[in-house]
């Protein structure tokens, strides 16, 4: 996934993310095609772009929740469907929904010490995929040695 200058997840990119992973975190089977969660988000695209965000938020919470259950054979398969579809990997989405590095992520400034160890440990923790990596570098090191991300 090529991520902006500033480590951002726009629009677009939640969308994708939700788009590829509904299929891994529901069964859509027997569901018709006007009650479909992507028709739905499509509809309410349509009609207003801000409501549509806040949908994708809150449908990527509950896809979140649901995979946070499932085996690691299935995760592995998402990951690879969105790495195919060129959308953030679950690591970085689960990282953006969190509060704290969701916010950094967001701003893409580290703006103090507390900020710069959370986002220190999450680069520890996570299974970024190489470019969402660098680009969480940069933020950490934009703060580290003063430098512009």
């Amino acid at each position: 996934m090529s991520m902006n200058a500033q480590a951002t997840l726009t629009y677009e990119q939640l969308r994708q993310f939700l788009v590829t992973a509904i299929p891994y975190a529901f069964n859509l089977s027997g569901l018709s095609e006007d009650v479909h969660p992507v028709a739905r988000l499509e509809m309410v695209e349509r009609e207003n772009k801000a409501k549509a965000l806040s949908g994708v938020k809150m449908a990527i919470s509950d896809v979140l929740t649901i995979l946070s259950r499932e085996p690691a054979e299935k995760i592995e398969r998402l990951s690879q469907a969105l790495i195919a579809a060129k959308a953030p990997s679950l690591a970085l989405v689960r990282a953006w929904s969190s509060r704290r590095v969701g916010a950094i992520l967001t701003r893409g400034v580290i703006r103090s010490d507390a900020e710069f160890d959370q986002m220190k440990a999450f680069l520890d923790s996570s299974a970024l995929e190489a470019e969402e990596c660098e680009r969480v570098q940069c933020i950490v090191d934009a703060y580290e040695f003063g430098t512009k991300a």
